[in-house]
């Protein structure tokens, strides 16, 4: 232990060990005085500071190069699979309403054109959804744009069931696709986070979950 005075003239009595006018024998610093410890070896060289006109020396990268250094990896299919789940949930909404609709039919006693347009109120919410995930992908980010698309489908999804009649059913489904509308987000996701030679193959097997989807309703 020192005191605050002797410990600033230890200090004071040593010349910077980064300093570029200190001789070599003399960037070595001993902590010994003060902490008891043993010496610590600087480089020989001293630090530069970047400056203006060092930085106007750099070779900046662009996105594309960076993400093509750092291949692929974890983080991409981990994100093929979260951005395929959602694909797989949208082939579901999409396609169970042709089942749904058989079966109301009969026990709600639905009309053809009832049935039309509770396959249509998912179309027509997709409709009036795109523009406004769009805005927000733009504005406020893929990923919150991605996410609430995401939170849409689900809440609503299960509201479905909860329907009691039959406009409570349309309405349902009106969200559902606007919620359905924004997971496109999730191919720019990938797409952006991808090295350009592999974007194709981790597309092409995005597609694959929307087989997945419609395999797991029938």
């Amino acid at each position: 232990q020192t005191s605050n005075g002797t410990l600033s003239s230890i200090l004071s009595s040593k010349k910077s060990p980064r300093s570029p006018t200190s001789p070599k024998n003399e960037r070595k610093v001993s902590f010994a005085g003060v902490a008891g410890t043993a010496t610590y070896h600087v480089d020989d060289e001293p630090v530069q500071l970047l400056t203006q006109e060092s930085l106007s020396k750099l070779n900046p990268i662009s996105v594309d190069e960076a993400i093509f250094e750092a291949g692929v990896g974890r983080t991409q299919y981990k994100l093929l699979l979260i951005c395929g789940l959602t694909f797989c949930s949208d082939a579901a909404e999409v396609t169970f309403l042709s089942y749904v609709t058989e079966v109301l039919r009969c026990d709600w006693g639905l009309t053809s054109y009832e049935e039309s347009l509770i396959t249509s109120a998912v179309f027509a919410g997709m409709v009036l959804g795109a523009p406004v995930w769009g805005w927000i992908a733009d504005h406020h980010g893929r990923r919150r744009s991605f996410i609430l698309s995401s939170m849409v489908i689900t809440i609503f999804g299960f509201a479905t069931a909860l329907s009691q009649g039959f406009w409570s059913l349309v309405a349902m489904r009106g969200m559902v696709g606007i919620g359905v509308s924004g997971l496109p987000v999730g191919f720019d996701i990938l797409a952006e986070a991808l090295p350009s030679e592999s974007r194709g193959v981790f597309l092409m097997y995005i597609e694959y979950f929307w087989t997945l989807g419609s395999v797991w309703v029938n």
